[in-house]
């Protein structure tokens, strides 16, 4: 029995030394698995603030650039209005005569404040020679139908040229007289060329339009010799219908 005693205690004393080595491996794989997640969180929080930080980075650098778009685009819109203010302004249109609304007058005006050179003023289709029953209708250019050219215009310079009677222009019944016009005007300012001008101009508008003209001093003129001269036809018929005044004894 006291054999069975020492095996037996033997067992459980082997069983406890295993039970002892592997809760004392359990707890140094415990504590050799701590430094590595350790080491991984560490890893992941620092792969964190790096993409974070990219994020960062790139917002940055788009609104930088951003900005700078918007400032090159400030810059440029500033230069193209230095430029635009010193650029003369060419326009043409076929307007009522300002003091006889029966003609039609054709119009061409520097409205900048620059001289305009080379000035190119082109009707397509060109001004009806009929307008004027024959005569030359507005500007020509040798060989260059509908084409007209000019060295220079000033700043303010007002150039006009009948067209003729509006009765002429706008004739309804002709099917082959034109209305719609389109104009191109080229120029060349300080800063270079300037924009090209293209426009219709319908003449054909005029024809529900009231032909009257505002009042100018050529109107109040006319208007004052016009009264005046009916004024002297009413004095002198009411000075033949008087008797004739009597002579006196003195003037016998």
């Amino acid at each position: 029995m006291a054999s069975s005693f020492l095996v037996r205690n033997e067992e459980t004393s082997g069983h406890n030394r295993s039970h002892t080595s592997i809760a004392a491996s359990t707890r140094q794989g415990a504590l050799d698995m701590e430094p590595r997640k350790r080491k991984q969180v560490d890893m992941d929080v620092s792969a964190v603030v790096a993409i974070v930080g990219a994020v960062i980075a790139a917002a940055a650098l788009f609104f930088t650039a951003l900005q700078t778009r918007v400032a090159s685009e400030q810059t440029e819109l500033q230069r193209q209005l230095r430029r635009d203010a010193t650029q003369p302004y060419v326009w043409a249109d076929i307007r009522m005569h300002e003091q006889h609304g029966q003609f039609l007058m054709l119009v061409l005006k520097n409205e900048g404040p620059t001289v305009a050179n080379s000035v190119t003023m082109t009707f397509d289709p060109p001004l009806p020679q009929g307008w004027r029953r024959g005569r030359t209708v507005g500007p020509t250019t040798p060989g260059k139908p509908g084409v007209a050219q000019f060295e220079a215009l000033p700043p303010g310079r007002v150039m006009q040229w009948h067209l003729g009677v509006h009765t002429d222009v706008l004739d309804p019944a002709d099917p082959d007289n034109p209305t719609r016009f389109t104009v191109t005007i080229d120029a060349q300012g300080p800063s270079g060329p300037v924009d090209t001008l293209t426009y219709v101009i319908d003449v054909g508008d005029y024809l529900a339009a009231a032909m009257t003209v505002p009042g100018t001093p050529l109107s109040i003129v006319k208007a004052i010799k016009d009264s005046a001269t009916v004024l002297n036809r009413g004095l002198n018929a009411v000075a033949d219908r008087l008797p004739d005044h009597p002579t006196s004894p003195t003037e016998q």
